[in-house]
């Protein structure tokens, strides 16, 4: 058994020429690997070496792509000084190191992209996300147009399997295209244990399903398995050994935070240190029970065989662990997600390092050259440092549609991807939008769409920390362009959508009868999309929605806001002696529109007013509470009531300096235009928005944050009804201006 070695410190990205060589040992392959329960059982059949009786000299070939697999947790990649972990703890990854004492490891290796289905498909096709599609323009699947790997080398005489414990990479997303076998666990029955918190890997028995097939697969050929490892993917779970825990952590406080969707935990919600601590500590563990797995799979694989298989460990993506404030690999492109480990042991490479950032996609052409075609061994993984660094680009394309059911594992939400985490983020440098990562070693800069571009110099800053844009100009005035005309060229910058032509009269109308139309049909809808319409038919005459209006109020009583649109009806509510946090939502609707205005309530909603240096929503919901106050008369001082216009000033500065569409655009412009005094100029603009961003249907997505609908129900933070409502109290109010509008 290999014994745990500690980390060791990794020097910084190389971008010269040189080729540090690693002088090793000779070490029979199979016996660095750890023993453990999962091995072969002494009664099944041995594989023989591949040119058993058909003379294919062939190598076989395992790729292994752990999920949210970081540099800095594997000791042979050492770490960088931003790390997190401590270098004085042992090693989590004595697999992964012992194939790098022995193979080749490309210390800056990038991903195509930080998410898992464009990744793959970047690593099984050699294309990176621009050419393949997968996660951009609402593109969430691999097209059956793409040439994978496994389809090279079937057609090649290789026998392919493949093995995923994620089911996001499996046939829904078309990335099983070439595999004569491939076996995923059931999105349904995966997320089953991942709702109780529980390892849904652990169920599928992956390492026992690759025995199976290896123990009866054709010995004459030559094989490639790809094996896909999901442990250190979120949600974290508990073993029944965490040696990597801080010490002292209880059963309660762990449990509570395995029950939390850490994934949402990001921005103002970001666990303390101490917490953070403790997630490290159990996302340690599940790297060590992934390298387990691996180290039984690479010893399975070399047994009964005269030639050892080229072996592959390395990542789709990594993963935040508090780094920018954010968990999980969602929304960035920097290198906590797209600096992933590549070892390759037993390729003509033979043992050695690269320094340079190369591209992980062109492993797909090394491997297709080790299988036997020399024409793409150009293409592939460098075996010096490259005379000329290449420029490598890794995209976030932040867009969602209609999502296969394996997206639960991923994403954690049975109901497809959401942006519920992000709407606590703020705007300014938030995690919003389309990304571009864009290296030219040494430099590389990261534009979004709806930020300021940044540039770092990576040869002293690979945590990313000092923005060179003003120190740097003439680069940055380079690099800028360089990005910008990529960006263009592949429309980044824009929502690619069937946009109606005409006047914007003509849109205007055709969005709010679409609008209007998709809101009839609900048979119930929010509370908050009553009120919406209730204030469009202050100013509009509208039989037909008035009705729809009377037959939703009653839906409704038992909502806590159904005071807002049926004040009349509400009967009084107890209150709390202490609010707490809920201090917001109690202030800006219940106890503004609560039937007895008893004191405390005029207490809560005092305080609520008085709150100054609001933002956002907080602003919007301060309005709202004064709107109600004024409705129902309530005994304010006058100085109160006269915060409105102030209140309203603030939200239009906002608004105007806010050039991102998203929910909160929408509900700025609406209480603009429902309580103040917007001019014709103003409601113009902002229809115009609304119609560049209407999606059809009656709902509205977005233009430059990317905070799409998921498919199912929400834009942004909120439900689309709210959005949809919002939308239409400024388009009839435009459309009441238009001569002609009918």
């Amino acid at each position: 058994m290999r014994t745990a070695m500690r980390v060791r410190r990794a020097p910084s990205p190389r971008f010269g020429t040189a080729l540090l060589l690693v002088l090793v040992l000779a070490i029979l392959g199979s016996a660095c690997f750890e023993e453990t329960s999962e091995r072969s059982t002494e009664g099944e059949p041995k594989a023989q070496r591949a040119d058993g009786g058909s003379g294919d000299l062939r190598p076989s070939i395992v790729l292994v792509v752990v999920e949210s697999l970081r540099t800095d947790v594997v000791a042979s990649h050492g770490r960088d000084y931003s790390s997190p972990f401590d270098e004085s703890t042992l090693s989590a990854t004595p697999n992964i190191d012992a194939l790098s004492d022995t193979g080749f490891r490309y210390a800056w290796a990038i991903a195509a992209s930080p998410e898992t289905a464009a990744s793959h498909a970047s690593i099984f096709s050699g294309l990176p996300a621009d050419r393949h599609g997968v996660g951009m323009w609402a593109q969430p699947t691999a097209p059956g147009s793409l040439t994978m790997l496994a389809e090279s080398l079937r057609d090649a005489g290789y026998q392919t399997a493949g093995f995923s414990e994620n089911p996001m990479v499996g046939p829904e997303y078309g990335l099983a295209q070439g595999f004569e076998t491939f076996e995923v666990p059931d999105a349904a029955e995966a997320a089953s244990p991942i709702a109780a918190g529980k390892n849904a890997a652990t169920r599928f028995g992956l390492v026992d399903r690759v025995r199976r097939w290896h123990s009866r697969r054709d010995p004459s050929r030559p094989f490639f398995l790809f094996v896909n490892l999901f442990d250190p993917h979120l949600p974290l779970h508990a073993t029944a050994s965490d040696p990597f825990l801080p010490d002292g952590v209880g059963k309660t406080r762990l449990s509570n935070l395995l029950a939390t969707e850490l994934r949402r935990e990001i921005c103002r919600k970001l666990p303390d240190p101490g917490t953070l601590e403790i997630i490290r500590g159990l996302y340690k563990s599940q790297v060590a029970a992934a390298d387990r797995k691996l180290g039984t799979i690479v010893a399975l694989t070399r047994t009964g065989t005269e030639t050892k298989p080229i072996t592959i460990v390395t990542a789709d993506h990594g993963t935040h662990l508090g780094e920018g404030r954010l968990l999980g690999h969602q929304f960035a492109v920097d290198n906590r997600v797209l600096r992933v480990p590549l070892v390759v042991d037993g390729s003509p490479l033979g043992a050695g390092i690269v320094e340079t950032p190369i591209a992980q996609r062109r492993l797909a052409s090394s491997i297709r050259c080790w299988s036997g075609d020399s024409e793409r061994c150009a293409e592939g993984l460098p075996g010096t440092e490259p005379d000329e660094p290449e420029a490598i680009v890794s995209i976030f394309g932040d867009e969602r549609a209609e999502l296969p059911p394996a997206a639960v594992v991923d994403t954690g939400s049975l109901g497809g991807y959401t942006n519920h985490a992000r709407a606590i983020c703020d705007r300014a440098g938030g995690p919003f939008g389309r990304a571009v990562s864009f290296i030219r070693p040494p430099m590389k800069m990261v534009w979004r769409v709806d930020a300021p571009p940044r540039l770092y110099d990576l040869g002293w800053d690979s945590a990313e920390r000092s923005n060179q844009m003003e120190r740097q100009p003439a680069i940055a005035r380079t690099m800028h362009a360089e990005v910008g005309a990529f960006v263009r060229a592949r429309q980044l910058d824009r929502v690619l959508r069937d946009q109606p032509e005409g006047p914007l009269l003509e849109r205007a109308a055709a969005a709010y009868d679409a609008a209007r139309a998709a809101l009839l049909a609900d048979a119930e809808t929010q509370t908050d999309a009553v009120w919406f319409t209730q204030l469009l038919l202050r100013d509009r005459d509208d039989p037909e929605l008035e009705r729809w209006v009377e037959e939703q109020i009653p839906l409704h009583r038992e909502d806590p806001f159904f005071p807002i649109i049926a004040p009349a009806e509400a009967a009084p509510k107890p209150l709390p002696s202490d609010p707490g946090h809920g201090l917001i939502k109690w202030g800006v609707y219940l106890l503004a529109a609560v039937a007895d205005p008893e004191p405390i309530a005029l207490r809560y909603l005092n305080d609520y007013l008085g709150m100054t240096e609001m933002t956002g929503y907080i602003l919007t919901h301060q309005v709202s509470a004064l709107e109600w106050a004024r409705a129902k008369h309530r005994p304010l001082a006058s100085e109160v009531y006269d915060r409105l216009p102030v209140l309203l000033a603030r939200i239009e500065e906002e608004h105007a300096e806010d050039t991102v569409f998203s929910d909160l655009w929408v509900e700025r412009a609406a209480f603009l235009t429902a309580f103040g005094e917007p001019t014709s100029a103003q409601i113009e603009r902002w229809t115009s928005v609304l119609v560049e961003n209407h999606l059809g249907n009656g709902d509205w997505g977005d233009g430059a944050t990317e905070i799409h609908f998921d498919g199912q129900s929400m834009v942004g933070d909120h439900e689309r009804e709210h959005a949809r409502g919002m939308a239409m109290i400024v388009l009839a109010h435009y459309l009441a201006t238009q001569p002609g509008a009918g």
